[in-house]
């Protein structure tokens, strides 16, 4: 599982509660997590990539695709910025 480490700062990241996060489930490969979490009284899926760095484009594509799919009008999870709205492989549009 990933480390408490990580999670706390992917919680101070998103301001949410450390407490409120919960493992969800791997993904087809060990290397990918999900968690669930609270925030605002709404929920959010929280998806923990342990990638090699060659990998960033790919995950950055995947997060543009997303919008753009929102942005369409289709029906998609977005992606979540940061408290501080910067460069994160979670955070959106500010790579």
């Amino acid at each position: 599982m990933i480390s408490d480490y990580l999670l706390g700062a992917a919680a101070d990241s998103y301001g949410f509660d450390r407490a409120s996060c919960r493992f969800i489930t791997y993904g087809r490969e060990k290397n990918k997590q999900m968690y669930t979490f609270g925030k605002n009284k709404k929920p959010y899926v929280l998806r923990i990539i342990k990638n090699p760095t060659d990998s960033i484009g790919q995950t950055k594509a995947e997060m543009d695709w997303l919008l753009y799919l929102a942005q369409k009008g289709v029906t998609v999870p977005s992606p979540l910025k940061t408290e501080r709205e910067r460069a994160c492989f979670f955070s959106g549009r500010k790579w």
